[in-house]
């Protein structure tokens, strides 16, 4: 009978509850366009939609001038293998610097009015209404992400 309570208390502790792991983290690097055009300085999220990951889980990067990005999921590179919703915002404002002041509310807004492809259509900014869905795979690493206004 000891024996039996032992190996069931073994089972138990490393079931842990029997939740599926997440799935494996991937490369994923791809170009963001609107109407054809790069669309840089974005900030791009692949938010998984596989039941049971939390925000902890959603891969983001920022779009450099050509449009280009390479995604992390906290600090690994990559995504999680599963379908995302696709999320673009506008990206942080120049070297990151926080706008707290009237002055760089203004540099900001002048920075932001020199991006190409502006502004970043309004259906893409959420997850709920984002047309944008991908399924990432550890056989792809490329997806190119092309919006339409």
């Amino acid at each position: 009978m000891r024996t039996a309570s032992c190996g069931l208390l073994v089972v138990l502790l490393t079931c842990g509850g029997c939740d599926e792991p997440p799935p494996e983290i991937v490369a994923v690097e791809g170009t963001v366009t609107v109407n054809g055009d790069a669309l840089p300085n974005a900030e791009v999220s692949f938010v998984p939609m596989a039941e049971g990951l939390s925000a902890e889980y959603i891969a983001m990067a920022v779009t450099d001038q050509d449009g280009k990005y390479a995604l992390t999921t906290g600090d690994q590179d990559g995504a999680c293998a599963c379908e995302h919703k696709v999320v673009l915002v506008e990206g942080p404002p120049p070297n990151g610097e926080r706008v707290q002041t009237q002055e760089g509310f203004q540099q900001l807004k002048r920075f932001r009015a020199q991006l190409k492809n502006r502004p970043i259509p309004e259906e893409y900014t959420s997850v709920s209404q984002t047309p944008l869905s991908v399924t990432v795979t550890p056989e792809q690493q490329v997806y190119d992400l092309a919006l339409q206004r």
